[in-house]
C-alpha cells in the first residue's frame, strides 16, 4: 500500500493532467456505475449483447444465439 501511495504521487506529479483533474477522476467511476445500473434496469445490456453476439465465436462454449438472446 505504501508503494502504491508513493508511486501514485510520483505519477501524478509527473503528469499534471491527473492532478488538475482529480475531482473528475473521482467522480467518473460513480457515473459509470450509474450508467450501467440504468442499462441493466431497462434491459439495454441485452440489446448490446444481441448486437455484439455475431462478432464473437460461438463454437467455443456451444451457445445458441436463439437461446442466449431472447430480448
Amino acid at each position: 500500500m505504501l508503494s502504491i501511495a508513493y508511486y501514485g504521487k510520483k505519477f501524478t506529479n509527473r503528469f499534471q493532467w491527473f492532478s488538475r483533474n482529480g475531482e473528475l477522476l473521482k467522480k467518473l467511476p460513480g457515473w459509470v456505475l450509474i450508467l450501467v445500473g440504468i442499462m441493466l434496469l431497462f434491459g439495454i445490456d441485452k440489446l448490446i449483447i444481441k448486437w455484439l453476439f455475431p462478432y464473437f465465436p460461438t463454437t467455443v462454449y456451444g451457445f445458441n444465439q436463439k437461446r442466449v438472446c431472447r430480448a
